[in-house]
Parts: C-alpha cells; sequence; structure tokens
C-alpha cells in the first residue's frame, strides 16, 4: 500500500514538473528571420501566434514540422515559400532604465510612424497614428517573456556607434530610427539608417509592430494623452530630423 502512494506521489510529481516546462516552453516570443531578401525580413511567433510587421492581422499557427524553421509565403511570388530561420539572441548584460524610441518607415511602404518607451523594463508606452491620423497610446504591462527579449534586444546599445549615415541613393527608402537611453546618469543616443544597424535593432522594430498588433484592440489605455518622456523624445526629434510628426486632418 505504502508502495502504491509512494508511485501515485511520484507521477503526480513527473506530470507537474511534466506541464510547468511545456507551459513556460509555450509562453515565450521567438523570431525569425528570413534566409532571402525578400520581405518581411523578420517575423514574430508569440506563443501559437505569428505576427507579420508588413500586415495588420495575426496568423494562427498550430504546428510547425521543425520549431526552428517557418515556410512562409513570399510576396513578391506568393507560390513561392521564404525559409525563416529562429534567431538566437545573445544577452550583453547592457541596462538602461529608460529607453526612447521614435521610428519613420520610408514614404513609399506599408506601415506607421511611431514612438515608444521603455520603462524599466516594466512597462512599454507606444504612441501611433492609424491611416486616419487617429492617435493611439499604448501602455503594456511587460510580461517575464516580454521582459527577456527587450533585455536581449538593448543589452548592447552601449557598444553601437551614435549615427548611421544614409547614402544619396538610399535617403528616400530609409527606415529611420532614434534610440535615447541612460547610461551612467547621461541621455545617449542612436539615430540614422535602420539598414545600417546592428540585427537586434532591426529586429526591435519588429517586435514593436508586434505590440501594437497585438493590443490595438485593447481599449483600457484610451486615457492616455502621450508617452510619459515624450518632452526629451520630442527634443532629440528635431535636432535628428527623425520622426514623422503626423497632423489630424482638419474637420
Amino acid at each position: 500500500m505504502k508502495c502504491t502512494i509512494l508511485q501515485i506521489k511520484k507521477t503526480s510529481i513527473f506530470i507537474l514538473i511534466l506541464l510547468f516546462v511545456l507551459s513556460c516552453k509555450k509562453d515565450c516570443i521567438e523570431i525569425f528571420k528570413n534566409q532571402t531578401d525578400s520581405s518581411p525580413k523578420y517575423l514574430v511567433l508569440n506563443n501559437d501566434t505569428l505576427f507579420d510587421y508588413n500586415k495588420d492581422e495575426r496568423i494562427a499557427v498550430k504546428h510547425k514540422n521543425d520549431r526552428d524553421t517557418i515556410h512562409y509565403r513570399e510576396y513578391s511570388n506568393p507560390e513561392n515559400f521564404a525559409i525563416f530561420q529562429k534567431l538566437e539572441l545573445k544577452d550583453f548584460g547592457f541596462r538602461s532604465d529608460q529607453i526612447l524610441i521614435s521610428f519613420e518607415p520610408p514614404l513609399d511602404v506599408n506601415g506607421f510612424s511611431f514612438k515608444a518607451e521603455i520603462s524599466n523594463y516594466d512597462y512599454l508606452f507606444i504612441k501611433y497614428y492609424d491611416f486616419q491620423s487617429q492617435k493611439y497610446v499604448l501602455k503594456i504591462n511587460l510580461k517575464d517573456k516580454d521582459k527577456k527579449l527587450l533585455k536581449e534586444l538593448l543589452s548592447n546599445l552601449n557598444q553601437y556607434k551614435e549615427v548611421y549615415k544614409s547614402n544619396a541613393e538610399t535617403i528616400y527608402n530609409a527606415e529611420k530610427l532614434l534610440i535615447i537611453y541612460h547610461d551612467e546618469d547621461r541621455e545617449r543616443i542612436i539615430y540614422g539608417d535602420l539598414y545600417l544597424m546592428p540585427e537586434p535593432l532591426k529586429t526591435l522594430i519588429a517586435v514593436i509592430y508586434m505590440y501594437i498588433s497585438k493590443n490595438s484592440k485593447n481599449n483600457e489605455n484610451d486615457d492616455l494623452q502621450d508617452l510619459p518622456s515624450y518632452k526629451i523624445l520630442e527634443n532629440y526629434e528635431n535636432k535628428t530630423g527623425i520622426g514623422y510628426k503626423f497632423e489630424p486632418e482638419p474637420r
């Protein structure tokens, strides 16, 4: 009898551990990089939902034959599938208690500008406008998986150079990024052409678009008027010329 009770306890513990491991594995955010030059460059898998930052809708993913590979239809030729491989991120250890971001896409590309603030890796604030110039400000309470991802993507900021200049041929089509962060009680900046920047910063844009897509239906944050540190961000936008300013259409 004692043996049977012991076996039941062991089995119960094993089941609990297994369920915990499976739940941890599912509750994650993974980045997949296109192995060709086609668009999109990155896909973001949040649990069982795939986010393509060039599309508004989410894509349900129930099964993947290979956990590290996704086959995704190309935009230019929908009959072909591009191969996306899982991107392994490294944490370099740098942390900043406040990071401000301003992103401006090319004029001839689908997408919209946004401004964002990461506060102590506890909250992510995002301000963006839809195509009718309607303003939205999101306040996102970051979970452990979100904190881990953002910390990895921004863990080497203090090693990147300050200015990434576009040349005359690419400046029209450039994706422009401005980042302001605190390092040793000083404000430092990174700005310029996203194409010339390190891969973690390129990935960051796809990730923030994912948060916008995921939270755009959330109406709980309508009372927010702007980002907490919008004046700091606005000051650097004026200095660098990055950060498209939307003006609502007159009624």
